[in-house]
């Protein structure tokens, strides 16, 4: 009786590490793996949100150089700034509506929803 009670609680203890494991790292039968992102608090801010003219972007992390682009949420491009250099962005050309602010340098990118509230 001790040997099976010995047995069955290993059993369990490796099926617990295996499914722990098992949430990091996903291997598919076709030679894919997927490695979990890891959530971490995005250190970009928009200010004035929402906006009317132009914003201005304050972030924790330097994000000079990277690339902006501002795009609606059907994923049509409305500005793109290569190398942007910290100045403020004119955002008056845009339509009312919900718009998504992405800095991409590489693999490394962020980004913060935008709300566009002309008065016309």
């Amino acid at each position: 009786m001790k040997k099976i009670l010995t047995s069955v609680t290993a059993l369990l203890l490796f099926c617990a590490f295996q499914t722990q494991a098992q949430e990091k790292i996903i291997r598919s039968k076709y030679g894919l793996t997927i490695y979990p992102t890891i959530k971490r608090p995005n250190p970009v801010t928009i200010y004035p949100n929402p906006a009317k003219s132009s914003i201005r972007i304050r972030s924790a992390k330097p994000i000079i150089g990277f690339d902006l682009e501002v795009f609606d949420q059907t994923g049509l491009s409305y500005l793109k700034q290569p190398q942007w250099n910290g100045e403020a962005v004119d955002v008056s050309k845009l339509h009312n509506g919900i718009y998504i602010v992405r800095f991409t340098r590489g693999r490394e990118h962020y980004s913060q929803k935008l709300i566009v509230k002309q008065e016309r």
